[in-house]
């Protein structure tokens, strides 16, 4: 693949408190951004043409609320019309750690034709009925994928190649809303699709605003995955061919890694050794320039 030209994507829907933050926040990486407004309300559709008006910013906007899973497919479509090859997804509700998505995009740039996934590290308080609905919506997508690609698969941050993402949307619309995200990492790795993780950290404050229902939108995603279940099952045999050969590769780059940091270790003892050295070399010097030795 070409080198990468990515936008960050970010689905807004009524978030005219945080939405600016998070935009700012991002202008550190210098990448585009690209604003899907989801039919908000007055205040944050004002607060969207005022960052759209911004440069290096694009605003999409939809009639009317259509749903997170709409607007991020007119959101990559878009992006691609536009000429850009991979869009970063992440939500306008300040949950995520921006300074977390330097990894994020160095996986991607290592692994281009790769979904990159965030992997949540939960920082802070997270309400037991909602950390349980996240655990039980995450081993169903893992049981689907017949592997660990869905350990993570409600964390908002992902890098998608949209030449590979819009053409498996052409053929599946996978869901408007909150089971979009889990429709289609299920039929991405169903079609062969290779994924990396990324750590993010994840909060949630007291307070902030959100639009998930946890009854509601966790029915929503368990009766998807409940429908996707009669596709895994016809899929097993290469779903689990697929699942060792990952394992095997995420091993390899583990000790790739390992291999890596110890000869950066080593290479930094060396250099403090022969830091060292010269120091002490030097400070004799000055030490036998100072006081020559007598010829008695």
């Amino acid at each position: 693949m070409s080198k990468q030209s990515l936008c960050f994507l970010i689905p807004v829907y009524d978030h005219a408190d945080t939405v600016a933050d998070v935009c700012e926040q991002l202008r550190q990486y210098e990448c585009p951004i690209l604003l899907v407004d989801d039919g908000s309300h007055r205040e944050c559709a004002e607060e969207l043409n005022r960052l759209g008006a911004q440069n290096a910013t694009h605003l999409v906007r939809l009639v009317r609320n259509s749903g997170k899973g709409t607007a991020l497919r007119v959101g990559m479509a878009e992006a691609q019309r536009l000429g850009y090859t991979h869009v970063l997804t992440i939500d306008p509700d300040g949950q995520q750690e921006i300074d977390d998505l330097d990894g994020v995009l160095e996986i991607s740039s290592l692994h281009p034709d790769s979904l990159v996934i965030g992997s949540t590290r939960v920082m802070g308080h997270v309400p037991p009925i909602r950390r349980s609905a996240i655990i039980l919506i995450n081993i169903g997508t893992c049981l689907c994928c017949l592997s660990g690609a869905g350990r993570f698969s409600v964390c908002a941050v992902r890098v998608y190649p949209l030449h590979q993402i819009n053409h498996l949307l052409s053929r599946f619309r996978c869901g408007n809303r909150v089971e979009f995200d889990i429709e289609l990492l299920v039929r991405w790795i169903w079609h062969g699709g290779d994924y990396r993780h990324a750590p993010i950290r994840t909060y949630y404050p007291r307070g902030n605003v959100s639009h998930y229902r946890l009854l509601r939108d966790t029915l929503r995603m368990a009766k998807t995955l409940l429908r996707l279940t009669s596709g895994m099952l016809i899929r097993i045999p290469w779903l689990l061919q697929r699942a060792q050969r990952m394992r095997r590769i995420e091993r390899m780059e583990r000790r790739e890694a390992q291999a890596q940091a110890q000869a950066q270790a080593q290479a930094q003892a060396q250099a403090q050794a022969q830091a060292q050295a010269q120091a002490q070399a030097q400070a004799q010097a000055q030490a036998q320039a100072e006081h020559p030795p007598r010829n008695d």
